[in-house]
């Protein structure tokens, strides 16, 4: 099954509706639509955002081991996770946050190696916040 705009729009409710987690709802479109880029069919995508949904949630509760930066994204961290698709093995998904009171504020997340403009995409997300 395909992808509707429905079905989209509403992954992207659910990455802007996580409490704690300040989002820009530019950049989540970004990210949403890379996931379908990698992951086109319904099922896979769906899987892919709640496994997204659940890592902003753990790194939110303090509940995720993440690394810290350097280079163009110091002061900032990263948490690797795992989509749907790939439930062992190294995690093919990221997360790049930073910790903002008692919230985090995601730059970015998607597939850590499709399409090739994650970093790209982080510091476009970067320049447009000016932070």
């Amino acid at each position: 099954m395909t992808l509707s705009n429905q079905i989209i729009a509403e992954a992207i409710q659910s990455v802007m509706q996580i409490p704690h987690a300040i989002l820009d709802a530019s950049s989540v479109a970004d990210d949403v639509k890379s996931i379908t880029e990698v992951w086109p069919e319904s099922t896979d995508f769906l899987m892919t955002v709640n496994s997204t949904v659940r890592a902003i949630v753990l790194v939110v509760d303090g509940k995720a081991r993440t690394t810290t930066l350097k280079r163009d994204l110091a002061g900032w961290n990263c948490f690797h996770y795992h989509s749907a698709r790939r439930p062992s093995g190294k995690a093919d998904m990221r997360l790049v946050f930073r910790q903002n009171d008692a919230n985090i504020e995601v730059l970015g997340f998607g597939h850590r190696y499709l399409p090739l403009d994650f970093y790209e995409r982080v510091a476009a997300n970067r320049a447009r916040k000016g932070a």
